[in-house]
């Protein structure tokens, strides 16, 4: 395949991960937690709730989805989110330790699932600038006071979604791993919405 005729491939997987997790995408951003927090009076209350609800979520993936991406996400350590998590919490005055634990992703094998988790995890840093300006201001956040996980990549946020998008569309392109990769989101869109809408995912 030539470099054209791949790069067209991947545009093309790209658009169609989109579009067949459009439903799920929007159920997950429509949770009860997602949308308590977008209110114009949000609540300091609910925003722990959803930093906790986060942690719990960053910390599966750390450790049951990041290690059989090793090899194919070179830079997958610096994609952690959780220390960051729990620096916000801690700012607040609470135990990060507390609420953890409820949330699970079926056990896979296949680097292609396993890379559409991560799909959802990743994308979340872009959804988490929008949140992030919204609430600045309305609770007084910054990097440094409980507003350091929206801004975890600071100003390589695009570069770093924009290198895994290419990692995501090379997998893509094998068998049939593009099936696997779609499949694997919808799986991660749902949990994390059930996660979001207060429910625990765990067995």
């Amino acid at each position: 395949m030539t470099t054209v005729a791949t790069g067209a491939a991947k545009n093309q997987f790209w658009q169609r991960i989109k579009k067949e997790t459009t439903a799920q995408h929007r159920a997950a951003e429509n949770a009860a937690l997602s949308a308590a927090i977008m209110q114009q009076e949000v609540d300091l209350k609910d925003y722990i709730v959803y930093l906790r609800c986060m942690l719990d979520i960053a910390l599966f993936y750390e450790r049951q989805i990041f290690p059989g991406l090793q090899q194919m996400i070179p830079d997958i350590d610096r994609r952690k989110k959780s220390h960051f998590l729990i620096s916000d919490l801690e700012f607040f005055g609470e135990d990060p330790a507390r609420g953890i634990n409820s949330f699970f992703l079926p056990p896979t094998t296949s680097v292609a699932r396993l890379t559409g988790y991560a799909y959802v995890h990743e994308g979340s840093t872009l959804g988490g600038m929008m949140i992030y300006k919204h609430l600045a201001g309305r609770l007084g956040l910054s990097p440094e006071k409980g507003g350091s996980y929206f801004t975890c990549y600071g100003n390589a946020t695009g570069a770093m979604w924009k290198e895994f998008l290419d990692l995501m569309g090379t997998c893509s392109l094998y068998g049939n791993n593009g099936d696997e990769i779609v499949e694997g989101a919808r799986i991660a869109f749902d949990a994390i919405g059930l996660r979001l809408r207060g429910g625990a995912t765990a067995p």
